[in-house]
């Protein structure tokens, strides 16, 4: 959110001086070593690629893991032009893992091609295959899928813990249909299934805590970040077996444990009824902090109507309906994406990546290593670039929880991005 303190700076870009951009740069002397020299920026842009699969990884035993993949058959090309000359799909997986990314030592690998028939034309394919992975051991899996009739491909990492036998990556969550659930967010009322097969149990805890709305701190901010509460406020006990249903009711985080005295389990999230899309007044008015003062957001918030709120921001930003939509169009669009991309414990625009991806937009070049991503925005060697550090933080919920390392030279970075959108401009790098 914006400092009321500096909301006139908001009105204009400030000049960095030469000697705090050199050093800044030389603090990220350190990343170079920690991240590996590849570019994967495709990972967070959907523009970069025609098809999305989605991915995860279920430890079945000692020596294996099943990857679940499926894939929007919406996304995929079907023709005619093979021998049998019927309307089919191919894709094809190839996958690496890693003893760690940035090492680039592969202790496994495969190529997978799949034909997808006409008559799974509409709907989802899903697939699932084995990989080699001892217990005791943390590795990262990179996936690339490629549509071998149009040649769109698909970059994806996943990070792989198999230390515990009842860590999250142990669980398989089912539907009622008993089709694997690919994402940890559970819509309201929807009943679902719980799978473990490597330890054996009648009775589950689960622990509810309560969501977070709370907004990073800006980039530029020195304050101290304050740690998180994860103490539950609500704890109670289940009778469990292989045909138990569960229901997650109300909003919340689920920690869903196998034994009390664990630290670790299945984190299950429980956003509302449309998440990660934006559907509802409420959800459109509450990602305008990172362009409103404090004063101006408890002013949009008194509106009796949230709509009105979000209508009147735009407005006032734009002068006219048509820009405003596309304004609407754009900011909106990365706050879908950094819940998609982003969400822990929290939505993902709340998180410090999603902040940076709804004001800047999807960075030009990514450096990524097992705990660390360094995003950059412009030429990587201009002076004028940006350069963004995030590191893999641990909780009991998610590891997909990273934190910037705030510097003091975003300020005037963050307040021309902040001024471009509120002067009815999209923001990007190249404004």
């Amino acid at each position: 959110m914006v400092n009321q303190k500096n909301k006139h700076t908001i009105r204009a870009a400030r000049l960095i001086p030469l000697f705090l951009i050199v050093l800044f740069l030389s603090t990220c002397t350190a990343y170079e070593t920690s991240v590996r020299p590849k570019n994967v920026s495709s990972i967070y842009n959907p523009s970069d690629s025609n098809i999305h699969p989605e991915y995860f990884v279920y430890h079945t035993n000692d020596s294996i893991s099943q990857v679940y993949f499926r894939i929007n058959t919406k996304e995929l090309q079907f023709n005619a032009a093979n021998k049998e000359k019927v309307m089919k799909a191919r894709f094809r997986i190839r996958y690496r893992l890693y003893d760690t990314f940035q090492s680039g030592h592969i202790t496994d690998s495969a190529t997978l091609i799949y034909d997808v028939p006409q008559a799974v034309e509409q709907g989802f394919y899903m697939i699932n295959f084995p990989l080699k992975m001892l217990s005791g051991k943390i590795n990262s899996l990179e996936l690339t899928t490629t549509d071998l009739l149009n040649y769109s491909g698909n970059l994806a990492f996943i990070l792989l813990d198999k230390r515990s036998t009842s860590s999250r990556q142990n669980f398989l969550i089912r539907d009622p249909d008993g089709f694997p659930v690919f994402s940890p967010y559970i819509y309201p009322n929807k009943q679902f299934l719980i799978e473990n097969i490597r330890n054996s149990f009648d009775s589950l805890i689960i622990e509810k805590y309560d969501v977070s709305n709370h907004a990073p701190i800006p980039p530029f901010s020195m304050s101290k970040l304050k740690n998180q509460n994860i103490t539950p406020d609500t704890v109670w006990t289940v009778k469990y077996t292989s045909k138990s249903q569960f229901i997650l009711s109300d909003k919340g985080v689920y920690l869903i444990k196998l034994d009390s005295s664990l630290n670790d389990g299945l984190a299950l999230f429980q956003f509302g009824d449309f998440y990660p899309e934006t559907k509802t007044a409420q959800t459109l008015l509450s990602p305008l902090k990172y362009l409103s003062t404090n004063k101006e957001f408890r002013k949009l918030e008194r509106f009796h109507e949230p709509k009105n709120a979000v209508d009147s921001f735009w407005l006032a930003a734009s002068g006219s309906m048509n820009r405003s939509k596309e304004l609407i169009r754009v900011y909106y669009s990365r706050i879908f994406y950094a819940n998609v991309y982003f969400g822990h414990a929290s939505e993902g625009w709340l998180s410090d990546r999603g902040m940076i991806f709804a004001v800047y937009g999807p960075p030009k070049t990514i450096y990524k290593s097992d705990n660390a991503e360094r995003w950059i925005y412009g030429e990587s060697k201009n002076l004028a670039s940006m350069d963004f550090y995030f590191e893999r933080k641990r909780n009991p919920f998610s590891d997909n929880n990273f934190i910037l390392s705030r510097q003091e030279v975003y300020k005037s970075s963050w307040y021309q991005a902040v001024d471009t959108w509120r002067n009815g401009r999209v923001y990007s790098v190249m404004n």
